[in-house]
């Protein structure tokens, strides 16, 4: 019975590693397309999977390889050796699947920077002092009050940037190093069943040949275990090594450029911050580097967009909100050509501006500035939040149904429960909407709807 328990467990690591290559690694929303007057939303897997993908691929061929290559030299014997070989095989693999969430956190910016604003928002929306928990959709409408719309935070990074020492932290920093191994809450939330299945594949095939190696002496399997064991630990610590590598680089160039600005070294500090960035690619949309690399180039009289930015900032927090609107006009006529990182911050930046248009009373800016984020950011799901209440306001039904529909295809990826609270108070959003226009039976299906999720 346990040797058929056994082979299960085998042939089922074999069908999840098989499978695994099938599936996406890592599921983000892009925006969505229109298909037979349907909207159907868009995911793009991580650039890296590709590699990852490859590489098991290559790692299953070498292991056929080795054994076909043994049992043509007759150096595998017996079925046992086989197992054997299968055990050692999956012990080596198994870390190296652990590395991939770095690769997609910390190297890959592009995918780490849309992750971690579309956590960002959702977070934004559903934290208890967030939009939907303090009754978003019942804000003033003639006979209600007013409750003001969420500022979204001002910083965004995929982890906090590395500027301690590793010997200088304590265990509350161990959340830090989890997340400079790549699994911060925005890979938690878009990880695909890919990955998962690949690892668990290779876990469950080397479980399964150990298994069913259960008949073989005990002096056999405590040497298989120790060769297993040792093979597991030399490259986990390969994995460490080459993950830490990065983190400590990154670490030291960013206090390189902290001592740098300090002593009025503006350009060298720069120069810093350039190589942090090519040792950890996320920390280039972090917005603290953002915000200090526009300082040092404002020093040094650089108009440059991390400059202008950095001068938004300044005049928001000072309070003069029209003259930080017209430096970010200035700024959105060279979007096109900025990199992701950066128009991603521009989009950030206009959200808050228009977020005070709305919260001062200036619906039609605020209703125009949100359809234009929203238009250039397909993945703006807090804008389209705002956009559709703002909608709600002005009497816009029309935009108010596109909108309510956007949020539900851009959240279907979204594993956690709670998107149910953004996406029953945007159906609300909708019934008031419907109720308002005369719509009683839409109004009523659009509040069924709310009350199912």
């Amino acid at each position: 019975m346990a040797r058929l328990a056994a082979f299960g467990v085998l042939l089922t690591g074999m069908l999840l590693m098989a499978a695994s290559l099938s599936q996406d690694w890592f599921t983000l929303p892009t925006g969505w397309e229109v298909s037979e007057g349907t909207i159907v939303p868009t995911v793009r897997d991580a650039e890296v999977t590709s590699f990852f993908k490859g590489g098991l691929i290559a790692a299953i061929l070498g292991w056929i390889l080795v054994i076909g290559v043994g049992f043509s030299k007759g150096n595998f014997r017996s079925f046992h050796s086989y197992l054997a070989w299968t055990f050692i095989w999956s012990m080596i693999v198994f870390p190296l699947l652990w590395w991939y969430p770095q690769w997609v956190t910390v190297q890959d910016a592009k995918t780490s920077g849309d992750a971690a604003w579309l956590q960002q928002q959702h977070d934004n929306l559903t934290w208890l002092g967030g939009d939907v928990y303090r009754a978003h959709s019942e804000r003033y409408n003639d006979i209600q009050l007013g409750v003001n719309m969420q500022d979204p935070p001002i910083f965004l990074g995929a982890f906090r940037t590395p500027m301690d020492s590793l010997t200088t932290l304590g265990i509350e920093e161990i959340p830090e190093i989890i997340w400079w191994f790549g699994l911060n809450p925005a890979f938690s939330q878009f990880v695909g069943r890919g990955w998962f299945m690949a690892w668990l594949g290779i876990a469950a095939l080397g479980m399964g040949a150990f298994g069913l190696l259960k008949g073989r002496a005990n002096k056999g399997r405590r040497k298989l275990l120790k060769t297993a064991a040792i093979a597991f630990a030399c490259t986990s610590l390969l994995v460490v090594s080459s993950a830490l590598l990065p983190v400590l680089q990154a670490g030291s160039q960013l206090r390189n450029a902290k001592a740098a600005a300090l002593q009025g070294k503006y350009q060298p500090c720069l120069d810093h911050l350039d190589k942090a960035e090519r040792w950890m690619p996320a920390l280039s949309f972090d917005t603290t580097l953002i915000l200090q690399r526009g300082r040092m180039e404002t020093l040094i009289a650089q108009e440059s967009p991390c400059a202008i930015l950095y001068q938004v900032w300044k005049l928001e927090n000072e309070g003069y909100g029209s003259r930080a609107k017209e430096r970010l006009a200035d700024l959105d006529r060279e979007r096109e050509h900025l990199p992701r990182a950066w128009q991603r911050e521009l989009a950030r930046t206009w959200m808050r501006v228009t977020i005070d248009d709305f919260n001062s009373g200036r619906l039609p800016q605020a209703y125009e500035q949100f359809g234009r984020i929203c238009e250039l950011e397909p993945v703006a799901i807090q804008a389209r939040f705002h956009h559709q209440l703002t909608s709600l306001q002005i009497g816009d039904l029309a935009n108010n149904r596109r909108r309510r529909e956007e949020i539900a295809q851009l959240y279907q990826p979204y594993l956690r429960k709670d998107k149910r609270g953004v996406l029953a108070t945007s159906w609300l959003i909708l019934a008031q909407g419907e109720w308002e226009a005369g719509n009683t039976l839409a109004a009523a299906e659009a509040r069924r709807e709310s009350k199912g999720l």
